[in-house]
């Protein structure tokens, strides 16, 4: 996926609310809880990410540090360090918008797809970080793990009374995803170009 990407800055985001298998045990989905937090209200959690910030080495994120970031904290300390070494705020703007329009295009399929219900399954955000001269973005956002499916029609009869809507729980995190995304774009295009 990340082909061709020198100095790739890359966001691992489990999403949905929930990471449970729909008809897990309760004692199952209060571990989950146990564990993210704040995951049920951000609809998604930063599993890990690194950066290259200019002329320095590779940074890491870890899952703790995933795991600590509540609705206030994931903007400032999540997604503003993952695409700092985007460089000026123009730049910034440019990766945070092409994140968006790909976001977008996976929210259109989960808002018609009905055949699965997934969990615990993650998004691969990723950018280069060392442009060429011709200043290329190099964004992908790919589905990862997305063997966490389970078909619609096979989920637990509380599940399958809602197959015919589309996976909620999986739109909640691209929602969130695009707002914080949309974020980044307004406010570094508040800033002075450089």
């Amino acid at each position: 996926l990340l082909r061709g990407l020198r100095r790739p800055c890359v966001m691992d985001c489990k999403m949905g609310g929930r990471s449970t298998p729909p008809g897990a045990p309760a004692s199952k989905h209060l571990l989950q809880r146990a564990m993210y937090a704040h995951r049920e209200k951000l609809g998604f959690i930063i599993t890990g990410f690194k950066v290259f910030p200019p002329g320095k080495k590779a940074r890491y994120y870890s899952i703790m540090h995933g795991r600590s970031l509540n609705e206030e904290g994931v903007f400032a300390k999540g997604f503003l360090p993952f695409l700092e070494p985007a460089g000026s705020s123009s730049r910034i703007c440019r990766v945070a918008t092409e994140i968006v329009r790909q976001l977008e295009q996976l929210r259109a399929w989960f808002t018609e797809q009905r055949i699965y219900l997934f969990y615990a399954s993650s998004l691969l955000i990723a950018y280069e970080s060392a442009p060429t001269q011709a200043d290329e973005l190099g964004v992908v956002v790919r589905m990862v793990d997305f063997a966490h499916a389970t078909p619609a029609a096979a989920a637990t009869a509380a599940a399958m009374a809602t197959a015919a809507a589309p996976d909620e729980n999986y739109l909640l995190g691209l929602g969130r995803l695009i707002d914080y995304f949309r974020r980044a774009v307004a406010e570094s295009a508040a800033l002075p170009p450089g």
